[in-house]
This record gives structure tokens, sequence and C-alpha cells, in this order.
């Protein structure tokens, strides 16, 4: 299944859209009010530095989209191409075979060669005995040795899948937790780095709510690197087969602006279509200090206009229309 560069890099893709699938926002949007944290340690946003305090929006979008898309490839056919449900099913075979042995509580472990080159191991802890991931407490755990599927992307390090609340496939909530977890696309020539922990709560079949006090997020694209902390994470990620849609709300810290924070939201939401590489609709905001704002706003697939409030009167006094590739 084709998907959106923007959305590829999320770890599991080709169709994470899914199901339990599944990174913006609980209040579905909104901006202003306050920005969070002290203003001795929020970002003053200027000409010089928007760009930068911009990126952080973006960082938000790809980190929910991963975090909202990372049951799919458990629940559901894809991941990539395939390898993280195939791994899934082969632990839940093994796990299906030691009960009908009579074991009651099973650790089942399998490990394949991944299409090209590289490897995957998926850990399954079956709680109940019955074979399948459905019971308070399972856990999956996937590691990943430079597992690379196809000649577009690549996957490294580790997560682990806990299921803190299992009523069906399309009420749930996990617990994930990411080591060292990184996503590289080829194609965009872009990687997406994802340490710390949050929670994932499915409430329909296309519907995701993510939260996390504590994630750290790297991307590198084009040569250059940039790392973001998130405090006070709230996304949303709906997705289907055609497009998803996603808001966000949440602090972001960064070493691009000195350790300084910015706030993030998605005043209208914003969706991406399956067969584009980036969003092509909503708004992003992140707000600094004073007032200070940078403005993102979909213009195609392919632009976005960035518009700087820098004296936080409440007017964007300049506004510049960028390629999305130049945020990534």
């Amino acid at each position: 299944m084709t998907g959106s560069r923007f959305m590829r890099v999320s770890f599991l893709r080709p169709s994470l859209l899914a199901l339990a699938s599944a990174a913006m926002l609980a209040a579905c949007g909104g901006g202003g009010g306050d920005s969070g944290g002290s203003s001795s340690t929020q970002l003053a946003i200027t000409s010089d530095n928007a760009t930068s305090a911009a990126r952080a929006g973006v960082a938000g979008m790809i980190t929910s989209e991963m975090a909202g898309t990372a049951d799919n490839g458990v629940f559901g056919t894809s991941g990539v191409n395939g390898i993280v449900d195939l791994q899934t099913r082969r632990a839940q075979s093994l796990a299906a075979h030691a009960l009908a042995q009579g074991r009651s509580h099973i650790a089942a472990s399998a490990t394949v060669n991944c299409a090209v080159s590289g490897s995957m191991t998926v850990n399954f802890d079956d709680r109940n005995g019955n074979g399948a991931f459905d019971a308070v407490g399972e856990s999956i755990s996937i590691s990943a040795a430079n597992c690379v599927q196809d000649a577009g992307s690549s996957l490294s390090g580790a997560f682990t899948l806990t299921l803190n609340q299992f009523t069906s496939l399309t009420n749930l909530t996990l617990g994930l937790s990411f080591s060292n977890f990184s996503a590289s696309d080829a194609a965009s020539g872009m990687s997406t780095a994802i340490n710390g922990s949050l929670t994932a709560a499915r409430s329909s079949a296309t519907l995701v709510t993510v939260r996390s006090d504590a994630l750290t997020v790297g991307v590198t694209a084009k040569g250059s690197s940039h790392s973001y902390s998130a405090q006070g994470l709230v996304a949303t990620v709906d997705a289907n087969s055609t497009r998803t849609q996603q808001t966000l709300s949440g602090t972001f810290s960064s070493s691009d602006f000195g350790g300084k924070s910015v706030k993030v939201s998605t005043p209208v939401a914003v969706q991406t279509l399956a067969a584009d590489d980036y969003p092509s609709s909503g708004t992003v905001l992140v707000e600094g200090s004073t007032g200070s704002a940078v403005k993102l706003e979909a213009v195609s697939a392919t632009q976005v206009r960035q518009s700087l409030d820098a004296n936080g009167d409440g007017t964007f006094e300049s506004t510049v229309v960028k390629l999305w590739s130049e945020l990534f």
C-alpha cells in the first residue's frame, strides 16, 4: 500500500492506518492561551529562529503519528510489508503450540530475517495462555536489527507494547516504550528516532489518542539533525485507507533553540492524503514567550505558508511560502 513520505517514516507504516495501527490533540486543536512554562524557559520567536521553531511543530506531528500507528503491525496485516504482523503471528503460533502442551503462561519468541537484510525478533508474553494478544498485562516486544524489508525503509532498535486495557480490537489502550527505536526512509532521506514512553488509546477502527509526558524524538534530514523533548503531549490520529487526519497539543523543547520551549497546537486539523508526501490541509501553531508565534498553513501537498508574529500583538507581520520538504 502506498503512503505519504511524511507518514511513511512512521515506523510501521505501509497501512498503519488501518487499525490499532496506530501520532494530535484531544481538544481537536486550538491555539492561544497559556503557552506553558515560565517566560524565562520559553523561546522568543523571531525571524532568525522562526523556521527552527516551526520544525518543532513538524516533529510533533511525526512523533504522534508514529505513536498512533504502533499497533497495526500487531493486529493488522501490514507493517513494514507485513514483517511485524508476520512476526507477531509466528510468536502467537508458538504460544498456541505451548498451550496445547499444557502450559498456562506462555512466553514465546520468534526471529526471522528481513527481506533485504537484518532481522527482527518478537517476544510475546501470553498471560492468559490462549495464543492471542487480548488480555491486560500481556506484552509484545519487538527488536529490529538493521531490518531492511524493502529498498525504501529500514528499522532498528526496540519497542514494547503492553495491553493496559482491552475490550476489542477497536477498543483498547496500549502502553508503549521505545529504546533507541529508529526508522528511515530512503526516498526522502529522512530518519526518525524515538526514546521514552506513551499511551495510545484506540476508541474506533480509525481513531487513536496519544498521550505522553516523557518522549524524545530525533529527526535527521538533508544531512542535519534535530532533537526534541515532548511534555504534556496529547494527540489524535484518525486514519483510514485514503487519508490521515491529526491534531496535536504539547510543549516541545530543543537544543536547536538553547533548550527553551515552545507550545505546539493545531487550530485546524492537519490532513495528509495517502497518495501524497506531505499534508495538503490544516494549520500548526507554534507559540513562544510574550505572545510570539509562527504559524504553518498547508497550501498544498508540496507547499506550506509560514507566518511570523514576532512582537506578540496577534498580527502575523511576515509570510513566506516554502516547500514542505524544507521543514523536514
